[in-house]
């Protein structure tokens, strides 16, 4: 959403910065999250009730996606370069915020498998509703303050703090009935 408010609200001068942090986060994230979808269930197997076994278990791929993330994020500026130029160097704080939206989310993750598990995917449908509804008008908000970084950051608040904080509060009301 912050990609199609954007123009309206700053112009579309940012656009391709923002569109160029957000094209080379989205393949790298897709790269970290294909993995977790594979590994993540067989790793997690059948238990429902256990989340301190879940992230024992998962502790060591946590590891493996913060190292990732760290290297996409201290790399930003070389990779921006690289791919489109040094009049994208805009890009790289974009880049850094969009892969810490990523591993927050990607912390998260064993939630959304649960409550899948439970056949509890309405949950999960409701969540993205409201996730829908608030980063509208933080969008508008932040971006009129902050351009395309106010975007990022609004990303990084609903998708991230917002995916960290709620999936566990939903899995863990699910658990507990």
């Amino acid at each position: 959403s912050g990609l199609l408010m954007l123009p309206w609200i700053v112009g579309r001068g940012d656009v391709g910065v923002y569109g160029a942090a957000y094209s080379v986060w989205t393949i790298y994230s897709s790269i970290l999250a294909s993995v977790a979808t594979i590994l993540f269930p067989s790793v997690l197997g059948k238990e429902e009730a256990f989340f301190l076994k879940y992230f024992r278990k998962l502790l060591p791929y946590y590891v493996i996606a913060f190292f990732a993330c760290v290297f996409l994020a201290l790399s930003a500026k070389w990779i921006i370069r690289l791919l489109f130029g040094i009049q994208f160097h805009g890009a790289v704080p974009l880049l850094v915020i969009f892969t810490t939206t990523f591993f927050l989310r990607f912390l998260a993750y064993p939630y959304g498998i649960l409550l899948w598990t439970l056949k509890k995917p309405s949950i999960l449908t409701k969540f993205t509703l409201l996730q829908l509804i608030v980063i509208l008008p933080l969008n508008y908000y932040l971006i009129g303050r902050y351009g395309i970084v106010g975007a990022a950051l609004a990303h990084m608040v609903v998708y991230g703090f917002g995916q960290c904080i709620f999936s566990p509060y939903f899995a863990m009301r699910c658990v507990i009935r």
